[in-house]
Order: C-alpha cells, then sequence, then structure tokens
C-alpha cells in the first residue's frame, strides 16, 4: 500500500489517501521493515504522506524525522496547507500539521534520549516567535521547547 500508484489522473487523490494511510500504519507498526519503508516515504510526492511518514519515524524514535518536521514547523512552507482542495479546510489544515509535528517531537525525545534535536529547537523557537500562527500553536510552540531545553544534552 506505501507504494500504491494510478497512472489514471482522475484517481490520484485515492492513491495519496492509501498511501498516507499506510505510512501512518507503518509509524504504528513499528518494526524495522516498517521504520525502514517510512524513510522512503520521505521523498512521496505527497506532503501528507511524508508528513505521516516523519510522524511515524518520531513516534519510533528515528531521528531521520526530523529535518520534515522542521518543515512542518515552518508557516512558510505551504505544501501541505495547499494539498488541502477546500480553501476554508486550509487554516486547521495548517493547525493539523503544527500539532502533528508538535506531537511527533515530543515522542521523539521521550524515546531518543541522545538524539540532538537542536534544529528542531530552532524550528520551534521561529514558530512560537510568529505571528503568523495563532496564540495556541505559539504557546504549544514554546512549551515543547521548554521541555527540550530542560533534556539532557545528547552524547
Amino acid at each position: 500500500a506505501a507504494d500504491y500508484r494510478i497512472d489514471d489522473p482522475s484517481m490520484q487523490a485515492l492513491a495519496v489517501q492509501v498511501r498516507m494511510r499506510a505510512a501512518f500504519n507503518l509509524g504504528i507498526d513499528g518494526s524495522p521493515t516498517a521504520v525502514d519503508r517510512l524513510e522512503r516515504l520521505l521523498v512521496d510526492p505527497s506532503p501528507d504522506v511524508r508528513y505521516n511518514a516523519a510522524a511515524g519515524l518520531a513516534r519510533n524514535g528515528d531521528i531521520r524525522a526530523v529535518p520534515l518536521l522542521c518543515d512542518m514547523l515552518d508557516p512558510a512552507i505551504t505544501e501541505g496547507v495547499q494539498a488541502e482542495v477546500l480553501a476554508e479546510a486550509q487554516p486547521a489544515k495548517r493547525i493539523i500539521i503544527y500539532e502533528t509535528a508538535l506531537q511527533a517531537i515530543e515522542k521523539l525525545a521521550a524515546l531518543n534520549v541522545k538524539a540532538d534535536l537542536t534544529p528542531v529547537l530552532a524550528a520551534l523557537e521561529r514558530l512560537a516567535n510568529t505571528s503568523s500562527a495563532s496564540d495556541q500553536v505559539r504557546v504549544a510552540a514554546k512549551e515543547v521547547a521548554e521541555n527540550l531545553v530542560k533534556r539532557p544534552s545528547p552524547r
């Protein structure tokens, strides 16, 4: 399912949904094979598939998620939001992307105490200080950043 592709352009949304759900389920599975497959999904054409793959890796303590988690926290990167077909749903999609990244970062930090999360901390600080995010998102980003700062330094 993670490789599901359809040549028919009218069916592309279905193919993305299948791969997106496969990425989510691979993250739950967490086996070495599933985690390796998630790494390959980090370069999927769909941002939703990539984001699910990054979240799945993070939920398994895998630092290969870090670059994409940073992208998910970047308000300037709108590809995932633009993938939402209904314009009125795009603001909610942005919040979902932020929340997914924040939860994944917390899980990654808890599972991989030796991971160098300096790039994530920088992305969190940028998000916490942007005017383009809601107060709720900025506060959540500050809280996650504070928790990361409290972690023992990686060795």
